[in-house]
């Protein structure tokens, strides 16, 4: 108890911040890759299914923005503990193989991207015409779209290199 009382403020919160374990997920030698099969699965597949609502019953907005956001929820976890190491880590220390790995996987990704959003293009250009949305609606119907471009920018790579990726070789350690 003493011990606590000579730290000033600045230690206590460093202190307060580790015992809460962030620090330790950011150190990336702890941090245990694994494949991810079905999470990105089921994040797809609500967002796709939100989507759908969307553009199909425009009254029912909320609901479908809640599933396309529920995608975004379970997605965002992706990056940090799928099989993917991230690129911008300044002590990267991926091999070859994790290279090619995330280059195939995000180049696969982004041709993905790149035909949802000509079609989302389209789609929304068509409803316009053909339904008579008015200008809110379209907005909403927009937003949603780049909420679940982000959603197909963090689960399509991490499926791809799951998907890609043989189970790991047990040493008998």
């Amino acid at each position: 108890m003493d011990d606590y009382k000579k730290k000033n403020l600045l230690e206590r919160m460093d202190d307060i911040v580790t015992w809460t374990g962030i620090p330790q997920l950011a150190d990336s030698s702890t941090i245990r890759r694994r494949r991810l099969r079905w999470f990105p699965v089921v994040a797809l597949l609500a967002a796709t299914c939100g989507m759908a609502v969307i553009l199909a019953t425009p009254g029912k907005y909320w609901l479908g923005f809640m599933m396309v956001m529920l995608g975004v929820g379970i997605s965002i976890f992706f990056p940090i503990v799928g099989p993917l190491k991230q690129s911008l880590n300044p002590h990267d220390d991926a091999d070859e193989r994790e290279k090619a790995l995330r280059h195939d996987s995000y180049f696969f990704a982004f041709a993905v991207i790149c035909g949802v959003a000509f079609l989302s293009t389209w789609i929304l250009i068509g409803l316009t015409v053909w339904q008579d949305w008015p200008r809110e609606l379209l907005l909403r119907a927009m937003m949603s779209f780049s909420f679940f471009i982000m959603v197909l920018f963090s689960a399509v790579p991490t499926l791809y290199a799951s998907w890609k990726l043989r189970e790991p070789v047990d040493d008998g350690d």
